[in-house]
């Protein structure tokens, strides 16, 4: 049985799901060459390839979902936290960084969180698209922002996890607590 997914080209058109494609596209090859610099490797096209069939899926997936949110709560539009939480969640779960089969010495997979690619992606994606990252850090702490961000990708290789998280994630970002923490240290 073949499944029409023409709604969502008269709810939102073809050229604004052929735009989110190529943003997705493009954002993961960047992130692709990013890593491969850090892991200073050349030839990323060797060894890892963006997989059009799976941002495909991730295009009618999360446009899915944003038609079911907007139809089910009466809104025109989705805000930008949700935007970036339903991509970044279907960007985590599709996987569409792909490792090619033997290209990696089993030394290198071991030694580097490329396996791990997607959840960064997601997670890289999410931040791109809910802060502006061409200005200044305004945390002071950036160490703890880091443990964050660890303990963010821990949560997405082996914990359950939704489009919500996503969006409780960014707002928790967003806010800060009005009072201190506890040590509890001290115990």
């Amino acid at each position: 049985m073949q499944i029409s997914y023409d709604f969502l080209l008269e709810e939102f058109t073809e050229e604004k799901l052929k735009n989110r494609f190529i943003f997705i596209v493009q954002k993961a090859e960047l992130w692709i060459n990013h890593c491969f610099r850090q892991l200073q490797l050349q030839n990323p096209e060797n060894y890892l390839t963006v997989n059009h069939d799976l941002v495909g899926e991730i295009i009618v997936d999360y446009f899915t979902d944003i038609y079911r949110m907007k139809k089910f709560h009466p809104i025109k539009k989705s805000n930008a936290i949700k935007v970036a939480s339903y991509t970044a969640y279907w960007v985590a779960r599709k996987k569409p960084i792909q490792i090619k089969i033997n290209q990696f010495s089993d030394d290198i997979i071991k030694k580097s969180w490329l396996i791990y690619i997607n959840e960064s992606f997601a997670m890289m994606l999410l931040f791109a698209m809910a802060f502006d990252q061409t200005k200044s850090p305004i945390v002071n702490d950036l160490e703890k922002f880091n443990t964050f961000s660890d303990s963010l990708r821990y949560h997405l290789i082996y914990r359950t996890y939704s489009q919500q998280t996503f969006e409780l994630t960014l707002m928790a970002l967003q806010s800060e607590f009005p009072y201190p923490m506890l040590n509890h240290n001290n115990s």
